[in-house]
């Protein structure tokens, strides 16, 4: 009778766990996160919208059985949304059609993707997380070598498409700021008239240019050599540790984001310049000395509108700014007085390097080098 007392607790125990087993093993695989909501756009009515899964258990590689796109499928759960919207060829709307399934915020996007207004209309897609473009032809897929953004792939190389891709050589310097037109507007999907490009990489223009958005499309313009904006004013109590610096200049940071010192150096948005450009430039007849009656200065913000945060002598101060950089543009032979003309390759002195200024030419504005026959004396 002891052995067979001695049995019962056993099966009892093999009792349950036999459905500790069978019926606890959905709960065990069931994945963290939420799943994306449904895309707007879309008839449920017709089409294949056989379930492909019932469960988090039927999916793999931490993908949650979801009702998306109007039926139960494995997709990735929503996860924190990190990056930047990417730069697209805007030429392509007059002749695209909108699709359904479009979102309007981020959280209809499975996994890392954004709601970015992307080839014409609003869709999921990977974000900008690092910094350069992907190539204009993208090499092909590769499914040992799949991403869903920047951050899945090693060192510099970049998410395009769905493959970890090297990315596009480009010339040094940066894009003026055009402020007529911003193709990635998310006030505006699809922008505004775009144009066929005339460039689609730096490779196409000279080794002083770059392919840039400006004046309605994509063409080559003279490259900046710091990028557009000032750094904002810091005002924020930064720990007696810091962190590790994000980045070390313009460089590292994504489209018009600057390098800024904010608690260690920081990739930001830029905040806007004053209008107009300093008196001192290189090559000028006149050497503007220090004004000790002038308040010092780092940046614009900290000067009156009407003045801008400029070298004199050896020191910044606030100046009155000069509406365009001195010196004389060359005459061109055919004056093109279109008002608002898409060939312009800048709008004003301030979106060309050095001394060079925003002249009328032949085929729209463009910077030319100044004309000056006197040069600084030392």
């Amino acid at each position: 009778m002891k052995t067979a007392s001695g049995i019962f607790p056993l099966l009892a125990f093999l009792n349950l766990f036999i459905y500790a087993s069978l019926y606890g093993k959905t709960t065990a695989q069931d994945v963290h996160g939420d799943c994306p909501s449904e895309l707007d756009g879309l008839s449920c009515t017709s089409g294949n919208q056989t379930s492909l899964c019932s469960s988090d258990g039927n999916c793999t590689g931490g993908d949650k059985c979801c009702k998306y796109n109007c039926k139960f499928q494995c997709v990735k759960p929503v996860q924190a949304k990190v990056g930047i919207c990417p730069d697209w060829d805007e030429s392509i709307c007059p002749y695209s059609r909108p699709t359904a399934g479009y979102c309007t915020n981020d959280d209809q996007c499975e996994g890392k993707l954004r709601c970015c207004c992307n080839d014409c209309e609003r869709r999921c897609v990977a974000p900008d997380v690092k910094p350069g473009r992907c190539p204009v032809q993208c090499g092909p897929s590769s499914s040992s070598n799949n991403c869903q953004t920047d951050d899945d792939c090693s060192l510099n190389r970049k998410c395009c498409g769905n493959t970890c891709q090297d990315p596009e050589p480009e010339h040094p310097g940066f894009c003026p700021t055009d402020t007529r037109s911003n193709p990635r507007s998310d006030d505006q999907c699809p922008p505004e008239a775009p144009l066929a490009p005339l460039c689609k990489s730096d490779s196409e223009c000279e080794s002083d240019e770059k392919c840039c958005f400006f004046g309605c499309r994509r063409k080559c313009v003279k490259a900046l050599a710091v990028k557009p904006g000032m750094c904002p004013l810091r005002k924020v109590f930064c720990p007696l540790f810091m962190s590790c610096s994000k980045c070390f200049s313009d460089n590292d940071c994504l489209q018009n984001q600057k390098c800024c010192i904010i608690c260690g150096n920081v990739c930001v948005e830029p905040v806007s310049e004053h209008d107009g450009v300093c008196e001192t430039h290189w090559g000028t007849k006149t050497l503007y000395m220090y004004d000790s009656s002038a308040v010092p200065c780092t940046q614009d913000w900290q000067c009156a509108k009407n003045q801008k945060c400029c070298l004199y002598g050896y020191q910044k101060q606030c100046v009155t700014s000069l509406a365009e950089k001195p010196g004389r543009c060359p005459k061109a032979t055919t004056v093109n007085k279109m008002e608002n003309n898409c060939h312009d390759k800048c709008n004003s002195d301030r979106d060309c390097p050095g001394n060079d200024k925003c002249c009328m030419g032949t085929a729209g504005r463009a910077c030319k080098s100044i004309r000056s026959n006197e040069r600084l004396v030392y």
